[in-house]
């Protein structure tokens, strides 16, 4: 298993069950954590694929979430604004729309 934010190699947790409290021994930053779920989607109702969840304020806190599945897969690249709202509104890629001026001066052409 892998750090979420440093990626660092970690021993698998026995059982295949992470502590609540664990903490990277490198980083200390929290194991049991949205930002190590497989279920943790920025974008989706409370961030998550698990419908019904509860809300969780800090994705990076431990929390008690029984619907966890540890990721594992090293550091989470975060979404930006534009991921998200390609994601919510199926927004074309920005970069290849044109600049407002050019649509702007398309409108009084002849």
């Amino acid at each position: 298993m892998k750090c979420w934010k440093c990626g660092e190699t970690l021993e698998d947790p026995p059982g295949g069950k992470l502590a609540f409290r664990a903490v990277c021994d490198k980083c200390t930053s929290w194991l049991h954590c949205c930002k190590n779920c497989k279920n943790y989607y920025p974008g989706l109702p409370n961030d998550c694929k698990v419908p019904g969840t509860e809300h969780i304020a800090d994705r990076e806190a431990c929390n008690f979430c029984e619907e966890f599945e540890l990721l594992g897969g090293g550091p989470v690249k975060t979404a930006d604004a534009n991921d998200v709202s390609r994601r919510l509104f199926g927004d074309s890629d920005p970069k290849t729309k044109e600049p407002p001026k050019d649509n702007f001066g398309n409108l009084f052409k002849d």
